[in-house]
């Protein structure tokens, strides 16, 4: 399917809020990454087939992550966004949305929070832009400055 216009979807996982990266990964066991890494991947496979993002389109996927959260605890978004970030990539590739989970393919911006006293969600914001992962390909066809220039 070809992503003709920008469209975005929110993927949300209820009342889940992933680890810190202070929790699973500065304990320095790779066991205990993974094992969380791979939970949230699956979770989003999941959930981008169930909401019917599509996949194959040769759009470029731009991701953020808001977290909402059950009180206004100081939070670092650098250690939950390690962990959304690394997961939604491999998740997005896993499903066949984007070929790669590199930079031509997927940006990921930030996790920002919002304050819903007693409440916990993960919402995953996914827009796929057409096209614009072919304009970023360093393989894709580009004109030199004399092809540009009128004379």
């Amino acid at each position: 399917m070809t992503v003709l216009a920008e469209r975005t979807w929110f993927l949300t996982v209820p009342d889940v809020l992933p680890r810190s990266f202070n929790r699973v990964g500065a304990s320095g066991s790779w066991r205990v990454w993974q094992t969380h890494k791979k939970l949230w991947e699956r979770r989003l496979v999941a959930l981008l087939g169930e909401e019917g993002v599509p996949v194959a389109s040769g759009a470029f996927a731009r991701t953020t992550a808001i977290l909402t959260v059950p009180d206004r605890r100081r939070r670092d978004a650098g250690n939950f966004g390690v962990v959304l970030e690394k997961s939604l990539g491999d998740a997005l590739q896993l499903a066949g949305v984007i070929p790669d989970d590199t930079p031509e393919w997927w940006s990921w911006t930030s996790v920002s929070f919002s304050y819903e006293r007693g409440a916990s969600a993960t919402t995953f914001v996914v827009t796929l832009l057409p096209d614009v992962a072919l304009r970023l390909d360093p393989r894709a066809p580009q004109m030199d400055h004399e092809e540009r220039t009128d004379g």
